[in-house]
């Protein structure tokens, strides 16, 4: 087996024993979408999102939590070529973190493979603000 399908099933059971195991999800996806396996990958993320314990009064501590998951299903839809569901995605963890300019550049370019590029530019932009700000 490879190092990768091992360190997959680590994490799986770990989540598995676990009392909170969205993290743990979440990095399975994560190593799925490395290993180049987006439907395993989003099944992953959708375990994690299942598990999620951010609801209700904590929802606001979970936006990272959030975005990551995002980003990770923008990234599986994309390999799997569903471009609409990866930008639908990818503007949601935008939405989460908005100051993180490096999630503003995943989005200029599924708009750029999109053909949407006033949209892409505007994305650019908005990351190259915040790498300026103080």
């Amino acid at each position: 087996r490879s190092p990768k399908r091992r360190q997959a099933r680590a994490i799986r059971n770990a989540a598995w024993r676990s009392w909170q195991p969205h993290d743990r999800y979440r990095a399975l996806g994560q190593v799925y979408l490395a290993m180049g396996e987006p439907r395993n990958a989003l099944r992953a993320f959708d375990d994690a999102l299942r598990w999620d314990p951010y609801r209700d009064e904590a929802a606001a501590l979970g936006k990272e939590f959030h975005a990551q998951v995002a980003v990770g299903q923008a990234r599986a839809w994309r390999r799997l070529g569903d471009l609409s569901r990866a930008v639908q995605l990818q503007e949601a963890a935008v939405e989460h973190t908005p100051g993180q300019p490096a999630r503003w550049l995943e989005l200029a370019d599924l708009y750029q493979a999109q053909g949407r590029l006033d949209r892409a530019e505007q994305a650019r932009r908005r990351a190259a603000e915040l790498r300026s700000s103080p």
